[in-house]
């Protein structure tokens, strides 16, 4: 772990990536079934994919991605469409490599880099850590945040903690005042919202600040993958805190307030306290939503992959073939979502959002494509809850795939347009136009 004034920087390998943030801390708290049909193209990876949260910091990260594909939390947005059971992938994967996987989350803060080398993501700065390929069969992904993480979790994985982490938040007399972040007001979210009372969001990713001040979180149904170690389900790294608070921050009168206010938010840690995480273990948080979630419930999943990889792809019909909402961030790329898993994936119940910034225009370093890419939401310079109880900004498709996951939440409407954004395709001076999600 090295520290970078108050910068987070973050990158994986499994799905190799970079995550970075910039958060500003709160003045009052510290904080198997098989799919019905599979891919229609298998992939032969030579090795195991690399896995990274797909947010890039706005500030500039010193990170170099491997060559091996990677996954990475969508904080640079990151989220694609999922295919229902029935529907086949629509591109064939042919990696030389297996995916590497992480958060593809960019931090709000001026991006100074350019996209990393990793075909996966492409933060909007330059990655601070380089990725490390597992030559394992299964994908494997590291996480290395430029700073030390302020909690480590200390309860058993497979039921709520015992006792809180070495850190949660302090009450403290004074809190700032309540704020609206710009994305929550676009896609008409927040106070406008009725929450459906059972409706859960499970947020697959690097776990939740477990006694965040601004978060519901259900400690009951918290899961830990058995192959990353962590004794519980806490956020060291804050990548998954962020993507919860859009989802679900409370109406309290302090902090944020998310999309659907106070909707139960259900950590899935697939990526240990130093980021580091597998394809195992990423498999195994997806089939745990699906053999949890209800109909209707909703997971998000800002993670990519630069390469296809039928495994997780499978994993991901399952669970919408179980009935819950999968919403994945299309990436950081600027490519195809069409060409990563499980991005490409489409069908029912899934959704892969791109990202936007406050004037409405399209994000650079967004993944593209219909299909499989579904909505554009929110997903620049965004705030929200971080690790530690506090707040701060971070930019990717890792924000943009909250949104539209938290409308789903809402009983009084449904996801429809807000809006378009045009796209200029550079690769060939064409326009492509998609929708941007809101409460209608």
């Amino acid at each position: 772990l090295k520290k970078n004034d108050c910068e987070r920087n973050v990158s994986c390998t499994f799905y190799s990536g970079s995550c970075i943030a910039a958060p500003t801390a709160s003045p009052s708290a510290t904080p198997s079934a098989s799919p019905s049909a599979s891919p229609s193209a298998s992939p032969q990876p030579s090795a195991s994919p690399s896995v990274s949260p797909s947010v890039s910091p706005s500030a500039s990260p010193t990170t170099t991605p491997s060559a091996s594909p990677s996954v990475s939390p969508s904080a640079h947005p990151s989220s694609s469409p999922v295919a229902s059971p029935s529907a086949s992938p629509t591109s064939s994967p042919q990696p030389s490599a297996s995916p590497s996987v992480s958060p593809s989350v960019s931090p709000s803060a001026s991006p100074s880099a350019g996209p990393s080398a990793s075909p996966s993501v492409s933060p909007s700065a330059r990655p601070s850590s380089s990725p490390v390929a597992s030559p394992s069969a299964s994908p494997s992904a590291s996480l290395q945040p430029s700073a030390s993480p302020s909690a480590s979790p200390s309860a058993s994985p497979s039921a709520s903690p015992s006792e809180s982490p070495s850190v949660s938040p302090t009450q403290s007399p004074t809190r700032a005042p309540q704020q609206v972040d710009w994305g929550v007001a676009r896609v008409n979210g927040g106070t406008a919202c009725t929450v459906r009372p059972d409706g859960k969001a499970f947020v697959i990713d690097t776990g939740i600040d477990l006694y965040h001040p601004d978060l519901n979180v259900d400690l009951d149904l918290a899961f830990v993958a058995d192959t990353i170690t962590d004794e519980n389900a806490n956020d060291s790294i804050g990548h998954g805190t962020h993507v919860a608070g859009i989802i679900a921050a409370k109406n309290n009168g302090f902090g944020t307030v998310g999309v659907a206010p106070g909707a139960a938010v259900v950590p899935v840690k697939v990526f240990n306290e130093n980021g580091s995480g597998s394809g195992t273990s990423l498999i195994s948080g997806i089939d745990y939503v699906a053999a949890n979630g209800k109909t209707g419930d909703v997971a998000n999943f800002s993670i990519t992959a630069n390469a296809p990889y039928t495994p997780i792809d499978e994993a991901i019909l399952r669970a919408a073939a179980a009935g819950v909402n999968i919403f994945m961030a299309a990436g950081n790329g600027s490519k195809e979502a069409g060409e990563i898993s499980p991005q490409r994936v489409n069908g029912d119940n899934i959704y892969t959002i791109c990202s936007i910034d406050e004037e409405d225009i399209w994000s650079s370093f967004s993944n593209y494509g219909s299909p499989p890419v579904d909505y554009c939401a929110p997903g620049h310079n965004i705030r929200s809850t971080v690790q530690g109880g506090g707040y701060g900004n971070k930019s990717g498709t890792s924000m943009a795939a909250p949104h539209v996951a938290g409308l789903a939440l809402c009983t009084n409407g449904n996801i429809g347009s807000g809006g378009n954004v045009v796209r200029t395709g550079t690769e060939s001076g064409t326009y492509e136009t998609y929708e941007i999600a809101s409460l209608i």
